[in-house]
């Protein structure tokens, strides 16, 4: 017996729907905390305490993070 089919007896779901499920928990986990980021650096340049440079700087850095993050999640 596989070890897929082990694990499909043993917990009663499908190991491929589990792997969907977590992955899509962790892509909006990363989405919400990517716009939190950005949120705070609109704030900060709002409030004068960024230049556009630097804010712009900020959110591209943010970016490079989230797509790491989301290939991360899904290729691991």
């Amino acid at each position: 017996m596989s070890t897929n089919t082990l694990f499909s007896d043993g917990s009663g779901v499908d190991a491929s729907v589990l792997a969907v499920t977590l992955q899509s928990i962790g892509s909006v986990v990363a989405i919400m905390v990517f716009a939190w980021i950005v949120g705070r650096v609109l704030q900060a340049y709002q409030s004068e305490q960024l230049k556009a440079g630097e804010a712009i700087w900020q959110c591209v850095k943010a970016v490079v993070v989230l797509m790491f993050v989301l290939t991360a999640i899904f290729v691991v």
